[in-house]
């Protein structure tokens, strides 16, 4: 099975490493793993999604509107 990890940060702080260490157990069942994230190391398998001003103007409009992860 493929699975994909999606998480804002890879490998490091606590969502980061749960990310990792989830995608880790399902590669030693025999699944194809990959995590997406916007900050963070990039590893093995990881994908980034956006770059820094990305992840300013996200926090900008959340500022904003209040509503987070809809920009």
């Amino acid at each position: 099975m493929k699975i994909l990890h999606i998480n804002a940060i890879n490998d490091v702080k606590s969502t980061g490493r749960i990310c990792k260490e989830l995608a880790a157990v399902h590669h030693e069942y025999g699944h194809e793993t990959r995590v997406a994230h916007s900050t963070g190391p990039v590893t093995e398998g990881s994908y980034v999604i956006g770059d820094a001003v990305d992840v300013k103007l996200h926090a900008l409009h959340a500022s904003i509107t209040g509503r987070k992860g809809y920009a």
